[in-house]
């Protein structure tokens, strides 16, 4: 899930391929809550640009019960580093 605003995907230019865009300010929402417990037979990735917003969000979804939510460390810069072309 990547919780990016368009405007931070559009900076970096790559986002993680099958990624779910939940914005931050729409991530705990009623619907995306609803949203990601639908997906509770799979682990759950949120990237962001650096991995510190999505360390603030893997632990408020831990605590509501969405239990299977991991949050991707360096965020989609390091991922993108990283990867081979």
């Amino acid at each position: 899930v990547d919780i990016r605003t368009k405007y931070e995907q559009g900076c970096v230019g790559y986002t993680l391929p099958n990624s779910l865009h939940i914005p931050m300010n729409e991530l705990f929402q009623k619907e995306s809550i609803e949203k990601l417990a639908k997906y509770s037979d799979y682990e759950i990735v949120l990237s962001c640009h650096r991995g510190f917003r999505t360390l603030v969000a893997t632990a408020f979804l831990q605590r509501i019960g969405i239990t299977n939510v991991k949050s991707l460390e360096g965020g989609i810069v390091e991922f993108a580093l990283n990867i081979k072309p």
